[in-house]
């Protein structure tokens, strides 16, 4: 069975939006595996404010972001899309 953690979402708008910009830009450095289970978790992202977390989304949610933040399109990124992810990283690095 796996054991899901709560992760805490500022705002859940931005972070689906962002991961579904970052699993464009990362698509050549993630297995298909990964891009499926990751487009399955940003299809979870709902207006509630702590999102259930499995080890292995939270692992794999760190790759795509980090990979993320090394592209050109991170510079171009609105800022409160920044936020949102750095947030994020934030809450992810206590798994």
């Amino acid at each position: 069975m796996l054991q899901k953690k709560g992760l805490c979402i500022r705002d859940n708008t931005v972070l689906k939006e962002t991961l579904k910009i970052a699993l464009e830009v990362t698509t050549t450095d993630l297995s298909l595996v990964q891009i499926e289970l990751l487009k399955r978790l940003a299809n979870r992202i709902s207006l509630d404010s702590e999102l259930q977390i499995t080890m292995e989304e939270v692992n794999n949610l760190k790759i795509c972001l980090n990979i993320f933040k090394t592209s050109r399109t991170w510079y171009w990124l609105r800022e409160d899309f920044k936020i949102g992810i750095n947030d994020s990283l934030y809450f992810l690095s206590k798994y």
